[in-house]
């Protein structure tokens, strides 16, 4: 039985829009934000419940956005 979600992963675009976006008109908080080694920006934003995770990768790195994967994190009980 799915009790949570943990995480939900994504990758966007632009992350200063994205993050205006889920921030400023859902009301979100900013957990984390900073760039990897290999230039990918990450951000962590609350949910209240769960973190929404947000990807940005360098632009030598960016293939079309439908061709990249979503993650997906639950919290389960180990018993039904």
């Amino acid at each position: 039985m799915i009790k949570c979600f943990e995480h939900v992963g994504m990758v966007a675009a632009d992350m200063d829009r994205s993050i205006a976006f889920y921030r400023d008109l859902l009301g979100l908080r900013l957990h984390l934000r900073k760039t990897m080694e290999n230039g990918t920006e990450v951000a962590f934003l609350d949910t209240g419940g769960g973190m929404l995770e947000i990807f940005t990768p360098p632009a030598v790195l960016r293939l079309p956005l439908n061709s990249l994967p979503t993650r997906r994190a639950f919290c389960i009980s180990p018993f039904l």
